[in-house]
This record gives structure tokens, sequence and C-alpha cells, in this order.
């Protein structure tokens, strides 16, 4: 009686190898087909490279970036008069869970 799951259990452990093993081989040759294109493209672009030795002029430098206002973050008074009424109100909560445990 145990024989028969035994079987089975044997069986599809090879048919997953078995799997495994030809996803393998499909896996190498895709690579291969991979690594020979690129060495071909390796190979025209030394040839198109000493082809196009030529002087080029030298390129202008972009302007400097000015900064505006947009960029900059917007930190008003009011915002801070917000964010330092939200601190003091959380250090406030803080505090009285922290004498609540003293």
């Amino acid at each position: 009686m145990v024989l028969f799951p035994a079987i089975g259990l044997l069986l599809w452990i090879a048919a997953l190898f078995a799997g495994l093993v030809l996803a393998s081989i499909l896996w190498f040759l895709c690579q291969s087909m991979l690594w020979l294109l690129d060495l071909k493209d390796l190979l025209t672009r030394r040839k198109n490279a000493a082809a196009s030795r030529r002087k080029v002029p030298p390129a202008h430098k972009p302007a400097a970036r000015e900064l505006t206002s947009d960029m900059m973050p917007k930190w008003t008074a009011a915002h801070r008069r917000y964010v330092d009424g939200q601190l003091s109100h959380w250090q406030e909560q803080f505090d009285a869970l922290n004498s609540r445990k003293l």
C-alpha cells in the first residue's frame, strides 16, 4: 500500500527535475545567443568608432541655474506658527503620557 504513493512521489520528483534540466538548457541557449549578439555589436562598434574619429568642436557649457521662488520651500510665518503649534501639542500629549507612568 505504501509502495504506490512512494512511486508516485518519485515520478513527480523526476518530472520536476526533468523540467529544471530543460529550463536550464533553454536559459543557457538564450544567454549564449545574447552573448553572441552582443559580441557582434562590439565588433561593429569598434569599426564605427575608428571610422568616425574626427575633431568635434567643444560643447558649450550650460547656463547656471538660477534659484527662483517656486524652487524653494515656502516657509512663511503662518506655516512656522502652525508647525510650532503642532509640535507643542504633541509634546503636551507625550508629557501627559509620561506623567501617568510616574
